[in-house]
């Protein structure tokens, strides 16, 4: 089919058009090379709009909505997993073909991009994909729930535990997380019942402490130990009776008694040599807080070993969430304002600030970047949309102030979405 050449303005470009000619433009200190073939995405519109470049040559086939391609996006080559579909090619600055479009990107590409020091590139957004990965994840959840069953079965029985399937879990875990930590979060929020009430409790602590290890740019090593230590922290509840898991209030004894399971988990874990010594240390010290106010000994801050900072501040939420009244609506919204509450006093105000933007929560007044460029600020949290706050944006994709910030509810906007956080509220 042969090619239908336009002339347009660069102020008439359509995401999606097709350019039927080469345009090079300046772009501060880089020099941007659109080739012939390319698809424009809304980034690529606005760097032609400021170039000195007035009109293009487009390929209006492409204008029909059945040639162009889907939810075209521009994203940092750094964000790229693997599957994901190239809607252009990718070139060196020299116009040597990296690799083409429509093609899954593997980790091979992936690196040969960042080696390239290619910044940003253009991809089609594929709802299959997503659900897809959620389903990896999904499995991989279950089974580490299923693993963990199995282990606290053995512990019962007096059975030797299986440390390889443990370790093979945890791997699974982080490769999840460092693929897609959204996923992840969004698992955490089911309430199974499960055969051992310690088991849905367990596996959600565990990914919530190994994407905060990864947040903090944790090494694989540190990451391995931090998960054993978060599946095993309540470990030593095997010592406590049974009705006292599920008992939401307790009289002051059985509160004693209950308190006791951070000892006894002490002991059982200090007694398995194949682990980290920091293992039977968070065990011990997961309900420690900053300010002194935990127990079973009232550590404060330094005192308090880092693993255990981030399993205790993980088995706060999710005792939060998982002890709540089934109809609150609001669960994850107090929980999160709890934590909040709490930074600096209870728990570390780094480690706070890590979580809430791992699990998507930004505080009024935190600084976040859109995943249209802008720049915007948080001004009011919604209680029953808790990821969805009203903002202000300040700044354009180009990071020019505006004159006028722009009050947006995001609940009323679905296409607009905050990609991370920038300053977080105090």
């Amino acid at each position: 089919m042969a090619s239908e050449k336009l002339e347009v303005s660069v102020d008439k470009l359509q995401i999606g058009d097709r350019l039927d000619m080469s345009v090079m433009v300046q772009d501060g200190i880089y020099t941007i090379k659109f080739f012939k073939g390319q698809f424009l995405t809304d980034d690529s519109i606005q760097i032609l709009k400021e170039s000195d470049v007035k009109k293009v040559m487009i390929d209006t086939r492409y204008r029909d909505q059945t040639l162009r391609p889907l939810h075209i996006k521009t994203i940092r080559t750094i964000d790229l997993v693997p599957g994901m579909k190239l809607v252009n090619n990718v070139y060196t600055d020299r116009g040597v073909l990296i690799t083409p479009n429509s093609k899954e990107i593997d980790e091979n590409i992936i690196n040969k991009l960042l080696m390239l020091n290619i910044r940003k590139v253009d991809i089609q957004e594929d709802k299959r994909l997503k659900d897809n990965l959620y389903h990896v994840f999904e499995g991989i959840y279950v089974n580490i729930k299923k693993v963990l069953t199995a282990l606290f079965k053995n512990l019962l029985a007096e059975k030797p535990i299986d440390i390889k399937n443990l370790l093979l879990s945890i791997t699974d875990i982080i490769i999840a997380a460092a693929m897609n930590p959204h996923n992840l979060t969004k698992l955490l929020q089911d309430k199974d019942t499960e055969e051992f009430p310690l088991i849905e409790h367990s596996s959600r602590v565990a990914v919530l402490s190994l994407l905060i290890g990864l947040y903090l740019n944790m090494e694989r090593d540190d990451l391995m130990h931090l998960g054993i230590s978060a599946l095993l922290h309540d470990i030593g509840k095997f010592k406590i009776p049974p009705r006292l898991w599920k008992m939401r209030v307790l009289k002051p004894h059985e509160k004693e008694i209950m308190n006791r399971h951070t000892e006894y988990g002490y002991v059982i874990l200090s007694n398995i040599k194949k682990f980290d010594y920091r293992v039977p240390i968070v065990a011990l010290q997961h309900h420690e807080f900053f300010d002194g106010s935990g127990f079973p000994t009232g550590l404060t801050e330094d005192m308090i070993d880092p693993f255990s900072q981030i399993v205790g501040l993980a088995n706060y939420y999710a005792n939060k969430i998982e002890s709540a009244d089934e109809t609150d609506k609001d669960v994850y919204y107090n929980a999160l304002i709890d934590i909040i509450m709490n930074r600096g006093t209870k728990f570390d105000k780094r480690i706070t600030n890590t979580f809430l933007s791992m699990i998507g929560y930004y505080p009024v007044n935190t600084i976040v970047e859109l995943n249209t460029g802008q720049t915007a600020r948080i001004v009011k949290i919604v209680s029953n949309a808790i990821f969805r706050p009203e903002i202000t944006i300040i700044k354009d994709a180009n990071e020019r102030k505006l004159d006028t910030p722009v009050l947006l509810k995001l609940v009323e906007h679905p296409e607009i979405s905050i990609e991370k956080n920038i300053q977080v509220g105090e």
